[in-house]
Formats: C-alpha cells, sequence, structure tokens
C-alpha cells in the first residue's frame, strides 16, 4: 500500500508544476486572517479549486499563486 503523502497523479513532466503556494486572505472560525497555503495539482486545477472557496466563502481574497 503507498503512502498517503505520495501523491500517485502527479505527472513526472519537469515543465508542469504541480505544488503551489497560495498568499490570500482566508476566513476561518476565529475570523478571517492573511495566510499561505498550499496545494497540489496543475494550475487549472488549482484555480477551478481557488474560484470554489471564494464562492463559498472561505478564500476572501487572492494575493498571489506561485509554484512552491
Amino acid at each position: 500500500m503507498p503512502s498517503p503523502d505520495i501523491d500517485l497523479t502527479a505527472t513526472t513532466d519537469a515543465s508542469r508544476t504541480d505544488h503551489w503556494k497560495v498568499e490570500g486572505i482566508w476566513r476561518g472560525p476565529q475570523g478571517s486572517a492573511r495566510d499561505v497555503r498550499h496545494f497540489r495539482g496543475s494550475r487549472s486545477h488549482v484555480e477551478r479549486v481557488l474560484t470554489r472557496l471564494e464562492g463559498k466563502g472561505r478564500l476572501l481574497r487572492r494575493l498571489s499563486l506561485q509554484p512552491a
């Protein structure tokens, strides 16, 4: 059984980045705060996830999206 922190869907193509660092204003149980969170997947996948989180009110403002 593979280790849970091995991403089996990650591509081996060096031209694609599958780890992204997102800085933004996030809403949590204690209110909103500026924070950096990490996501895995293609850029288009991460963009879709962030759009969904913005729609749910979890991500109040996206400040940057950079390869990690």
